[in-house]
């Protein structure tokens, strides 16, 4: 998983793929960049645990991260209201 020339590919075309997905459920009201933003830290989070669950060598558990995942949108959905 980490020789890029063989693997580099599935890099581009999860982005490719699943960026505007996640770009389109952000709030309307929200500039280009704040999207791009949230939505590559959605999926650099996917990807991280995808990674860890794939690699670890013991169980891993992602509740704590998706909380930490959670707490930082709601973080940014409130900052609309302040």
């Amino acid at each position: 998983m980490t020789d890029p020339a063989r693997y580099g590919s599935l890099t581009d075309n999860a982005l490719d793929e699943y960026l505007p997905a996640l770009r389109a459920l952000c709030p309307e009201t929200w500039d280009e960049r704040r999207r791009d933003e949230v939505a590559g830290l959605i999926l650099a989070t996917m990807r991280g645990l995808i990674l860890t669950r794939r690699t670890a060598s013991s169980p891993f558990d992602p509740g704590p991260t998706l909380a930490a995942l959670d707490r930082a949108l709601a973080r940014e959905e409130a900052a609309d209201t302040e």
